[in-house]
Order: structure tokens, then C-alpha cells, then sequence
């Protein structure tokens, strides 16, 4: 796949808000924000000639900036349909999914979301899966501000009975942790991870981005294909 020759987009660099969440995004050893959809973000941007800075901040604060503030985006962010019409999105980045975990040794049988509401499910304050739980009246949730590794101790100390996350960051937390005692027991629904833009931001500039992406991920798939 070929790229068309691209000049610098003028004005003012894009901003581009992040939180932790592994391997997607997260500050590597050095400092320096990384992960499978910054390298992504990184050249989609460059080859769509946009310049743009990166931030990792707390996810409510990340939310609330892009969902304030012209020229700011939220990445990698549950593409819902609560959410579509509040920003210009740019996707998919990749395909999650809401699941709850549980301990092995509890022999949990969880055949519907009604069946959790007996449970102390552990979940992130202002996620989408939380902030869906909690619109489907889900009575038992013990919610932690921020970092999603507090609520994988919680549970492996018994503090609470189920926890509630994207099946892409549990699964590397639980490989980089060599945790084998924690398994999947439910998987409510899959969605998107993409970006979220401000409804304000130029909306030239995010069809630019969002062409670029879809040229890059062609070029990728074409790659990854035998030949």
C-alpha cells in the first residue's frame, strides 16, 4: 500500500491524552509513553504529517479534557454507544472486550450480567464497562479512582469476588505477573478501542488521521498475510 505525499497540517499540535493501560498504552522504563496503539498513533500521525504531544494523566482527567477541550484526544477509549455522539472518533485502534475474572479455586458459574449482581465486583471509577454497570443497576461494585492492578490484588486477597476490566489489559497483567490462579468467567460484550476527539477539533484534520489509519492498518494486514 502506498502512501500519497503528505505536507505538515499548520496550527497548533494536537494533544493527545492517555492513562495506563497495558499494552496499549503506558510509560515503558524510560518514561517514555508507548505501547501497541502510541507506536500506531505515532505513525499514522507522522505519515499524516500532524504534529501532536502525548500525555499520560489519570483517566477521569483525560476524559474530561477531551471531552472539554478543542484540539485534545482520548486514546485508547471503549467506543460505546453512549459515547459516539460526544466526540469525533478515529478507529478502531484494536478489539476488546468487558469480562469478569474471577479466582480459580471459587468455581464460579456466571451464565448472565444478573448473575454478578450477588458479587463484590471490583471496577474503575469512570470506565465504560463501570459506568455501564452502573446504568444496568448493578448493586455491588467496589470502584477504585485509578490503576486497574489494584483491583487484580483485590481480588487475589479475597477483597472482592469479581473483577471487572478489558480483556486486553487483564490478560497482560495477569502474563506479566505469571498469575495462573485468575480466569475469565464471563464476557458481557466486545467493543471497539479507538480514539476520542473533541466534537470541536478540526474536522479536516480527523479525517486525515482516520484515512491514514485505515491506509496503515491495510498496509499491516497486508504484511501479516502469507504470501
Amino acid at each position: 500500500m502506498a502512501f500519497p505525499f503528505v505536507s505538515p497540517v499548520a496550527g497548533e499540535p494536537l494533544l493527545l491524552v492517555t492513562e495506563e493501560y497495558p499494552p496499549m498504552n503506558y510509560r515503558g522504563p524510560d518514561g517514555v509513553v508507548t505501547g501497541r496503539a502510541t507506536e500506531l498513533l505515532r505513525v499514522v500521525a507522522a505519515k499524516a504529517g500532524i504534529e501532536y504531544e502525548i500525555r499520560v494523566l489519570p483517566w477521569k482527567r483525560a476524559y474530561h479534557m477531551a471531552l472539554h477541550d478543542k484540539g485534545v484526544c482520548v486514546y485508547s477509549t471503549w467506543r460505546t454507544e453512549e459515547r459516539e455522539k460526544l466526540f469525533q472518533w478515529i478507529g478502531p485502534l484494536a478489539l476488546d472486550a468487558w469480562s469478569f475474572f474471577a479466582r480459580k479455586e471459587q468455581r464460579l458459574e456466571i451464565g448472565s450480567l444478573t448473575d454478578t449482581f450477588q458479587y463484590n465486583v471490583g471496577a474503575v471509577e469512570g470506565w465504560g464497562v463501570t459506568q455501564y454497570l452502573v446504568e444496568q443497576g448493578h448493586p455491588s461494585l467496589d470502584k477504585v479512582a485509578k490503576d486497574d492492578t489494584t483491583n487484580l490484588r483485590k481480588l487475589l486477597l479475597g477483597r472482592i469476588d469479581l473483577w471487572v476490566t478489558g480483556r486486553i489489559i487483564a490478560e497482560e497483567l495477569l502474563a506479566k505477573q505469571q498469575i495462573r490462579s485468575v480466569e475469565e468467567v464471563y464476557f458481557l460484550r466486545e467493543v471497539e478501542l479507538s480514539v476520542a476527539c473533541n466534537i470541536h477539533n478540526d474536522p479536516d484534520k480527523m479525517k486525515r488521521l482516520q484515512f491514514t489509519l485505515d491506509l496503515v492498518r491495510q498496509e499491516q494486514a497486508g504484511e501479516a498475510s502469507p504470501n
